[in-house]
């Protein structure tokens, strides 16, 4: 008689999920490297587009900071070249300034009470006036007045005439002229 062996089916299954115990280890690990590759590519790409974000926003700060320095130092280039521009004017001015303010300082102090300036021209040599006044003996006063002066050279009425001005009625309508010494248009200059 045969002899009956009652653990063949278990010895053989056993066989079986050891082999099978096996490929499913060598899967597992497979698929774990292939995670661990995946979520390595994964990172590695997270980081370079994160390093190429923080580059573009160092660039872009970067650029900004530079145009502000350049903004900045054009600024400074048109302030200097203003103040350049300004020192110019000035001695320009200066220049062309050469009437000054203790000369009609003078000239104002020997006008006589009623005697008003309608045009006064100043030039380095000579002067020239109109003006009116209430009467002609106050045209006289400013006449002699300039005459004694230090200042005038040379005092001349070359028109009086009576004319009515606005709010004051009858006036006399004057113009003088004249020259200044040498030494006061040489101060001036």
């Amino acid at each position: 008689m045969p002899k009956l062996n009652f653990f063949t089916p278990l010895l053989e299954k056993e066989k079986t999920t050891a082999k099978y115990s096996k490929g499913l280890i060598v899967f597992i690990v497979f698929l774990l490297a292939a995670g661990a590759y995946l979520t390595l590519q994964l990172q590695i790409f997270l980081l370079q587009r994160n390093v190429a974000e923080n580059e573009q926003q160092l660039n872009n700060i970067k650029t900004t900071q530079l145009n502000e320095i350049l903004e900045t130092r054009k600024k400074i280039t048109d302030q200097k070249n203003y103040l350049k521009m300004g020192k110019i004017l000035e001695q320009e001015f200066k220049t062309a300034d050469f009437i000054k303010v203790s000369l009609l300082e003078q000239i104002f102090d020997t006008v006589p009470q009623n005697l008003f300036f309608q045009d006064l021209m100043l030039s380095k040599s000579d002067w020239q006036l109109f003006g009116y006044a209430d009467t002609r003996q106050i045209i006289a006063e400013f006449q002699y007045n300039l005459k004694k002066s230090e200042f005038a050279d040379k005092v001349e009425i070359s028109s009086i005439s009576n004319k009515p001005v606005e709010n004051k009625g009858d006036c006399y309508a004057f113009s003088m002229s004249g020259t200044f010494n040498e030494e006061v248009a040489a101060h001036e200059n």
